[in-house]
């Protein structure tokens, strides 16, 4: 369960979008191509390493559930007034979340 209601289906849903090889995984080469022109590939493979949580070279379903909802919960930390030490990362996967995300509503439409 991620822990935000945000990041619910959010996983699955970006699996679909960025699984171009069909394997129910996002490698690295697939992340950085949904990518690129929009997110440095230095931070994307910071992103990817601090997304694959039991470290086996891919992102799941449940690995993109916790990176949406982390980049949620810093970007309400950041509207309130928190400092977030992972900010600047955090504008990254925001960048990226909202390459999949056109219209802003919360919801991968693309």
């Amino acid at each position: 369960q991620p822990p935000c209601p945000q990041g619910e289906h959010v996983g699955e849903e970006m699996v679909r979008m960025m699984d171009w090889d069909g394997d129910g995984r996002v490698d690295l080469s697939e992340l950085l191509a949904a990518g690129a022109g929009d997110v440095r590939q230095d931070c994307l493979e910071r992103i990817f390493a601090a997304s694959d949580l039991d470290g086996d070279g891919a992102l799941d379903e449940r690995d993109l559930e916790y990176s949406a909802c982390v980049s949620v919960m810093a970007m309400r930390g950041r509207a309130k007034g928190f400092e977030d030490p992972f900010d600047y990362e955090a504008r990254e996967v925001a960048a990226l979340h909202a390459k999949v995300d056109s219209n802003g509503d919360g919801q991968v439409d693309r």
